[in-house]
């Protein structure tokens, strides 16, 4: 599944989000569950997982006794605040106020497809961020592609 594109979207008073029924069609048609798994991402965003995809990429990780100090911080940080968000009859999501508030979100939102997952961004701070990265996106992409191919031989 590949979640693409920009949607503006309107947060109600009950904290309601309605998700576009693109979005909705897109879940349902790559059978994926029934919710979506909400956790404050690395970039300040709120994250959207559909429920199978957050459940396969969480548990990827053997369970240890003994896990590494990096592995337990970001447990910490990020599973205590996850949440999973069903959609109601309407295909609307109810955000949790805490990480609503932590993420600086209004009313007006803008959600984000980034590929494998869809971001919640405030509107100003979505734009601010794209308009200083959008001058580089040659060096970003050539970043990437540096990263993807593996250190050259």
């Amino acid at each position: 599944m590949l979640f693409t594109g920009k949607s503006e979207l309107s947060i109600d008073a009950k904290q309601r989000l309605a998700i576009p029924a693109k979005i909705r069609t897109l879940l349902k048609q790559a059978r994926v569950g029934e919710a979506l798994y909400i956790i404050p991402g690395a970039n300040g965003a709120l994250w959207l997982w559909p429920e199978r995809t957050f459940e396969d990429v969480a548990g990827r990780d053997e369970p240890t006794l003994t896990p590494a100090a990096e592995q337990m911080d970001f447990d910490e940080l990020t599973f205590p605040e996850a949440d999973r968000l069903e959609l109601d009859s309407a295909g609307r999501i109810r955000l949790p106020q805490e990480l609503v508030e932590e993420a600086g979100l209004g009313a007006r939102v803008v959600l984000l497809g980034m590929r494998h997952h869809l971001e919640i961004w405030d509107p100003q701070r979505w734009a601010t961020r794209r308009g200083a990265k959008a001058p580089k996106r040659s060096e970003i992409a050539q970043r990437v592609r540096s990263v993807s191919d593996g250190p050259s031989r």
